[in-house]
């Protein structure tokens, strides 16, 4: 009678694609609960009006009239919009105005209010506050906060911000503000020897993240590049942006463009759930790369899982300062012997990644590379 011989079982790869694709789903659920748990957390924290979205003009002609539009949202079926536009000298004293008020028989719409453009030589600056209340009187309704514009200045016919606006289409003005208006023009970079050393610690990272993938190193058995290498060649490009956008400072320019093109639509006083949004955005996206990124590197050595927490870190950084958060800046910029909070953490970081690196290929120098699955 013959033996039997064992006959191992065939890999089935539809199995490993379902099982892939099982395991994606998973973590697109996850980021999106974590997404929405960002947000409503962080909406609860903000103070900003609700209610409506506004569009303020950018600034006032001399002698020109004004439409500010209203889109309202959840409000009572008999309900009340007041707006009122108030005009501010050059002393920020109050020089007078004019109330419009409109009945709203809708729940959500959009109203418009026209506003006259007085002549007067003593006015530098225009204010609009909208409210709103209910007439109903049902029981129940929170009163909904005024929504303020902030001072607009009136400009004259002639300044060049007016005629730049009539001369090119919208896109172009928000560059041309956001390039030559914003803070990016003044204060892009950092010039200082502290900000050139950070940047020369990026290049001596670069170079470590660049040994890693085997590229400089011919005397390994097993080539680097068939394994890792291509974390360290992630690795090595995201480096390189963050050292040129050290002096660069790409996220300021992001930014000023955003600020330029909230203000040019109007609602700049309203931007806080923009940034809410954006900051969730960010977030979620870095950490679906991390999972996937993650799953790869499960078997992978933990100085590879040091150094991603540092780029990590660097991203979340960069990302503050493209929401413009004010309140966090605040607490990056604040000094300690001469060395800002955030340059600080930025050098940290900038360590943590290069002692992954050196750790990573002490490790790797005399032992057969991990194979990946």
């Amino acid at each position: 009678m013959a033996k039997e011989t064992y006959q191992p079982k065939k890999f089935k790869r539809s199995r490993y694609l379902r099982a892939r694709w099982i395991r994606r789903l998973w973590g697109l659920l996850v980021v999106i609960v974590i997404y929405v748990l960002i947000t409503q957390s962080l909406d609860r924290l903000d103070d900003t009006p609700g209610w409506a979205r506004v569009s303020f003009p950018l600034f006032a002609v001399q002698g020109a009239s004004y439409v500010v539009d209203v889109r309202y949202f959840d409000l009572p079926k008999n309900s009340s919009i007041r707006a009122k536009m108030t005009m501010v000298g050059q002393e920020f004293q109050s020089l007078g105005g004019l109330n419009v008020e409109q009945e709203v028989y809708k729940t959500r719409g959009t109203v418009m209010f026209p506003f006259p453009m007085p002549n007067d030589p003593n006015a530098s600056f225009i204010d609009f506050t909208i409210t709103c209340d209910d007439l109903s009187k049902s029981q129940g309704t929170e009163p909904k906060s005024e929504i303020r514009s902030g001072r607009i200045a009136i400009l004259p016919p002639d300044h060049a911000m007016v005629l730049r606006a009539y001369n090119r289409p919208g896109w172009q003005n928000v560059m041309a503000d956001a390039i030559k208006g914003g803070y990016w023009s003044t204060n892009r970079g950092d010039p200082t020897v502290i900000g050139w050393s950070i940047t020369v610690f990026y290049a001596v990272a670069a170079l470590a993240c660049l040994y890693c993938t085997g590229f400089c190193d011919s005397r390994r058995s097993v080539p680097i590049s068939l394994v890792y290498a291509w974390f360290w060649w992630m690795m090595l490009g995201l480096v390189v942006m963050m050292g040129i956008n050290k002096q660069l400072d790409v996220q300021l320019l992001l930014a000023d463009i955003g600020r330029a093109f909230t203000k040019h639509l109007g609602w700049y006083g309203q931007r806080k759930p923009v940034q809410i949004r954006v900051l969730a955005f960010g977030a979620c996206v870095c950490l679906a790369c991390l999972l996937e990124v993650g799953h790869k590197l499960k078997r992978a050595p933990k100085s590879t899982w040091l150094a991603l927490f540092g780029i990590l870190l660097l991203g979340v950084n960069v990302l503050i300062h493209l929401v413009s958060l004010h309140l966090i800046e605040g607490v990056l910029a604040y000094s300690l012997a001469g060395l800002s909070v955030g340059n600080g953490l930025e050098i940290v970081c900038i360590l943590w990644i290069l002692i992954s690196a050196l750790v990573y290929n002490r490790a790797q120098r005399d032992r057969v590379c991990y194979i990946i699955q």
